[in-house]
């Protein structure tokens, strides 16, 4: 018997996702029932036990040398230091990902793996010549797309940003990845659209959930003899420079009233200047940088309105959180949530999600002004009916086992 299968003959699943909690997500709501599978990542079983993923510690193996790489990548980038030292460390990461899970799997003959785009490269081929099943999941619109999108019509230079899309050598062993895998599973349609046609084929979409811990909620305008005291405008994501911050804070200008506010949660931006434009004195813009989940919790509370124009995600979790939370939005047709909840809603005049375009200062702050109207007069918006984490851990499930449905996954 292969060592990859259980007494049942069972393939085995294994996943290489050393940090992509959402994919821990989908996997601790799938029903695998008693069929054998192994989580390998950067944490360890403790770690995985203290919060909501406590059921999986049981099936995680940790990365050690992977988890050393880890840490190196992520002080280099707390000390500040050169971006090609930053570029260096993160690829030494990766590559301690690769030979560690690599070396686990090195009897696997008839398994199912299943890796986070970019930590395979030209290993993954070696590992299905073997003769195993071999699925690329992939959370971004396509970097190469993403690239030319971002620096030739968005006018972004390359100087602070690590992502995906600045990292020639991610990107070819994404590409190495996406030409020998059987499968590709994307997180939406807005990214399978960026995807070369000769590998759209063998994608599959499975849309990520939304959080349980958010009531959805109708946000409509409260009558009151009262004036009301201005709008809340709220942002939430890393800030980096594909998430459009200074587009969002020039179109914030423009249709500020007295009283209104911008309030914007993430980390500090590696941007001098846009850092110097968040820590402003103006008091109508709130910068409050690295938010726990209460504090976030209770920023979507507070708010009116949700901006997100992003000039690039695959998915951005925040966008389903600020949906659940009740909030209409204004958002664009890169940002994979709000195009997918976009593409289902009813096709009314604005909201609760409008889609404007990302590079327009004008047309971002014109769908503000479109909310804002709407929310004074005491307009009401619809709920908008979530994907659930059951439901896209069922989803995923059906794509790994290749089930019928899974080509019917919505799309």
């Amino acid at each position: 018997m292969s060592p990859a299968q259980n007494s049942s003959g069972t393939r085995r699943l294994e996943f290489l996702f050393p940090t992509r909690f959402h994919l821990f997500d989908q996997i601790a709501t799938a029903e695998f029932g008693a069929e054998p599978y192994l989580i390998h990542s950067i944490y360890p079983g403790w770690y995985l036990r203290k919060g909501r993923f406590s059921r999986l510690a049981e099936h995680n193996r940790m990365l050690w040398l992977g988890g050393c790489g880890y840490l190196l990548w992520r002080a280099s980038r707390k000390t500040g230091l050169p971006r090609r030292l930053q570029l260096l460390f993160r690829k030494l990461y990766i590559r301690a990902c690769e030979m560690e899970f690599c070396f686990k799997v090195r009897n696997n003959t008839d398994s199912t793996l299943v890796t986070s785009a970019g930590y395979l490269g030209t290993s993954l081929k070696h590992l299905k010549d073997r003769g195993n099943t071999m699925m690329v999941n992939h959370g971004s619109l396509y970097e190469r797309f993403v690239r030319h999108f971002l620096l030739e019509q968005a006018s972004l230079e390359l100087q602070h940003d690590v992502a995906n899309w600045a990292d020639d050598t991610v990107v070819d062993r994404m590409d190495a990845e996406f030409e020998a895998c059987d499968r590709i599973i994307v997180c939406s349609p807005a990214a399978l659209k960026t995807m070369p046609e000769n590998w759209t084929g063998k994608c599959t979409v499975v849309p990520l959930g939304a959080p349980d811990s958010f009531a959805s909620q109708s946000r409509g305008g409260q009558p009151s003899q009262e004036p009301r005291q201005g709008f809340r405008f709220l942002h939430v994501s890393s800030l980096v420079p594909q998430k459009n911050i200074n587009r969002i804070l020039d179109a914030f200008d423009r249709i500020r009233g007295s009283d209104d506010r911008l309030v914007i949660c993430g980390p500090e931006p590696a941007e001098t200047d846009l850092l110097h434009r968040l820590r402003t004195d103006d008091p109508a813009i709130d910068y409050r940088g690295r938010q726990s989940r209460e504090q976030l919790q209770k920023a979507y509370d507070e708010a009116d309105v949700f901006l997100h124009p992003s000039l690039s995600d695959g998915w951005a979790m925040v966008v389903s959180e600020a949906l659940a939370a009740g909030l209409p939005m204004v958002s664009s047709m890169e940002t994979g949530a709000a195009a997918y909840y976009y593409e289902k809603q009813p096709r009314t005049d604005a909201g609760p999600i409008l889609i404007v375009d990302p590079l327009s200062v004008e047309s971002i702050a014109n769908g503000c002004r479109m909310l804002r109207d709407k929310l004074e007069s005491g307009s009401e918006f619809d709920p908008v009916k979530l994907v659930s984490w059951d439901e896209s851990g069922a989803m995923l499930r059906a794509a790994l086992s290749d089930l019928p449905q899974a080509k019917s996954a919505p799309v």
